[in-house]
């Protein structure tokens, strides 16, 4: 078998293992297809917290094992729920992207959750809580900084959903009027780049294969 047969082979092997994996979100539409303006979505089954609805990760180590699904909208983009929502009992949902400004600001950051959840800045626990709790965090961003969040969610029993965004200035219902942290103050933007290491797993190994066989060659 050709170099290029095989690549192609591994390639579409690969496609039909991934179009199997299960996604806890519901509508197929939140995919972006892009990390630019999107969240790194992925999903751990069967976390073994026993459906328990006080439960929330306090620790990245926790959803280790998690599969990448996919880019996807941000949370306040997606109507009527402006939240992110799907099923899947005692699984982890984990979003995370990258946060940057071109000047100093403050975000005022809000969480809400069922079942549990919590909020990472760089790795880092913040905050966190258990069924139907809000949190609080107020996010610095100094100009030309960039700054990785990470919102975790954990699942019991029904279906779960999670709220998250910046708190309007002007006050209105939450969660509502929460606003998307990408343009919720002039120069924030965010990107889900770099990809999660599944994708870069993939490269490499791709790259290894065909480097093998042209040394075979």
């Amino acid at each position: 078998m050709n170099t290029q047969r095989l690549v192609r082979t591994l390639l579409f092997s690969l496609s039909l293992h991934c179009a199997s994996v299960h996604a806890g979100l519901i509508d197929p539409s939140w995919f972006t297809g892009t990390p630019d303006d999107s969240w790194a979505y992925s999903e751990l089954l069967n976390a073994g917290q026993g459906g328990s609805i006080d439960y929330f990760p306090t620790s990245p180590s926790e959803w280790a094992g998690a599969v990448f699904q996919g880019y996807v909208l941000d949370p306040n983009l997606i109507v009527p729920y402006h939240g992110w929502y799907g099923s899947g009992y005692d699984t982890l949902q984990v979003f995370q992207t990258y946060v940057s400004s071109s000047m100093d600001v403050i975000l005022d950051l809000w969480l809400l959750g069922d079942d549990g959840h919590s909020l990472f800045i760089d790795n880092v626990f913040i905050t966190g809580g258990g069924f139907n709790t809000t949190q609080n965090y107020t996010l610095a961003l100094d100009a030309g900084e960039t700054r990785k969040v990470t919102v975790a969610g954990y699942n019991g029993p029904g279906e779960w959903i999670i709220h998250f965004g910046v708190l309007d200035a002007n006050g209105g219902v939450i969660p509502n009027d929460l606003i998307p942290i990408a343009g919720s103050a002039p120069g924030v933007v965010i990107n889900a780049a770099p990809e999660p290491a599944t994708a870069v797993l993939l490269g490499s190994g791709v790259f290894l294969l065909m480097s093998f066989y042209r040394r075979r060659a």
